[in-house]
């Protein structure tokens, strides 16, 4: 099974992962971070979180248990 990666929260060092063909979502907030989450597509299966994103996401991970989650340390 394909499937896509992206990579979600505030932390810089995100970035790096677009040369590698990550999809990147910055997200400054809660909220925004929340909605990002929401609007994965269905084909998403790995999603690196920054700190802040696990942190704001936290049970919600929960919600899809077909994509795999890595936060930063």
């Amino acid at each position: 099974m394909r499937g896509s990666v992206v990579a979600l929260g505030g932390d810089h060092r995100l970035a790096g992962y677009v040369l590698a063909g990550v999809t990147v979502v910055h997200t400054a907030t809660e909220a925004g971070t929340t909605d990002a989450w929401e609007r994965l597509d269905d084909d998403v299966r790995l999603v690196i979180l920054s700190a802040d994103a696990a942190a704001a996401l936290g049970s919600r991970l929960d919600e899809r248990p077909d994509v795999l989650t890595v936060e930063l340390p």
